[in-house]
Parts: C-alpha cells; structure tokens; sequence
C-alpha cells in the first residue's frame, strides 16, 4: 500500500485553502481571548503631548494576538496570561 497519498492528504487537513482563511480563522481564534489590564501610577518621564496628570491609569491588552510570517506563509498565534508575562506561540495557521 502507497501511503504517500495518504500522507499528503493527512498534511494537508492542517492548512487553510487561501491568506484570506488563515486571517480569518486567526482572528477568531484571537477574539476568544480576554482583555488583560495593568494599573500604574504615571510618572513624569511619562510627559506627552497632552500633559502629565500624574494620576492612576489602567492600561489594556489583549491576551491573544496574531502575526504575519511571509517565509512560511502563516499566521502565528500568541498568547500571554497575565499583563506584563512574555507571550509565548500556541498555534499556527499556515496556507
């Protein structure tokens, strides 16, 4: 029995047809994620444009993001748990 056939068609189960598709499964994998948050007071090397309040603020990310590889044509997906944690690659959505 060839398995090559079979290997291929195995391989090929995991790929998204189209860039398109692998956005878009990419971005709904990212909405599944929670809104991380992170409470500092601002300091005055934080002075911007619109001036220092020096009040309490509450910064927002998300937990899951994902990015555009050109050389292997996929999307890599990460994520973190908490606020200031390193993220680290969960999934690959290649086409």
């Amino acid at each position: 029995m060839n398995l090559l056939p079979l290997t291929f068609a195995f391989l090929g189960l995991f790929n998204y047809g189209s860039h398109h598709e692998a956005k878009v499964a990419c971005d709904a994998w990212r909405s599944n994620g929670v809104q991380l948050s992170s409470g500092r007071f601002k300091h005055p090397k934080d002075f911007n444009a619109h001036g220092w309040n020096g009040r309490w603020t509450t910064e927002f990310q998300f937990s899951r993001y994902c990015s555009f590889e050109r050389s292997t044509n996929q999307y890599l997906a990460f994520e973190r748990k908490e606020y200031d944690a390193p993220s680290r690659l969960v999934k690959r959505f290649r086409f």
